[in-house]
């Protein structure tokens, strides 16, 4: 079953470190260098991907996971490094940190895929959603009327 991760990938400039654009004409890019168990990188498949500068802001950047590309075998106690190829999409902007949040951890870990663009549902307003909006002036009693016919 497909999962959702959350990652911090550190800033270099205007970019994340790591992140290459694979394929322009699809959006296709890949983040390199996670140490993933063999089997997480194969429950990732058809999940998505957030890009977090830090755990505590919003994601920046992310999409649908396309394949995870084997970087380089475990070396030692290592994990082996993998490369998390994503279409990019807008929906994986602007998320909050989900999965484990202690201090040193670089991923939340696997998160089941619950959010209405994870899961292909029609698009519908949700927390986060209702939290970017920017407020709204209610319009002047009588404002309505003029699409009455009144």
């Amino acid at each position: 079953m497909a999962s959702a991760i959350h990652l911090v990938c550190m800033r270099r400039g205007l970019s994340f470190d790591g992140l290459k654009l694979i394929d322009p004409r699809s959006l296709l890019y890949r983040s390199d260098s996670w140490e993933l168990l063999p089997s997480e990188a194969e429950q990732m498949l058809g999940g998505w991907v957030y890009l977090h500068a830090e755990k505590t802001g919003s994601s920046e950047f992310g999409g649908k996971i396309h394949r995870v590309d084997l970087l380089q075998n475990g070396i030692s106690m290592r994990q082996p490094i993998f490369g998390i190829v994503f279409r990019v999409r807008r929906e994986a902007r602007h998320r909050t940190w989900r999965g484990h949040h202690n201090k040193p951890a670089w991923s939340g870990g696997l998160v089941p895929l619950a959010l209405p663009h994870e899961i292909g549902r029609p698009k519908t307003m949700d927390s986060e959603d209702i939290r970017r909006r920017v407020p709204h002036t209610p319009k002047a009693a009588g404002a309505c009327s003029d699409h009455l016919g009144t």
